[in-house]
């Protein structure tokens, strides 16, 4: 579905750009031109990335970063090694809470 909005959104915005039409409205709603950049590390060049960034004097642009459900899986992977408890270096640091809820599925 994804795959046919992006070939859908391109057609539309070659046509637009080819007539020269920066906007127009149809139903009620006004269609525009639209630029955005995205920007990644190439590909091994994450490290090297910061190294620039920082000998430049941009390095305040860069933050270390846990991703929340990555952390939740290695707690839950470090109080199952331990008998069903986090090792005290880790609760120092980490706040932890379990939640119940009710599941629901078909069938």
């Amino acid at each position: 579905m994804n795959a046919r909005i992006d070939e859908l959104d391109k057609a539309l915005s070659d046509a637009m750009a080819e007539s020269e039409l920066e906007k127009f409205t149809r139903n009620g709603s006004t269609f525009y031109l639209n630029s955005r950049l995205y920007a990644s590390p190439r590909a091994e060049m994450k490290e090297a990335m910061f190294a620039a960034l920082i000998d430049h004097g941009y390095g305040d642009l860069i933050t270390q970063t846990v991703n929340a459900n990555t952390l939740a899986s290695f707690c839950k992977e470090q109080r199952e090694a331990n008998k069903d408890v986090i090792p005290e270096w880790l609760a120092k640091v980490v706040n932890t809470h379990d939640k119940i809820t009710v599941g629901i599925r078909k069938g």
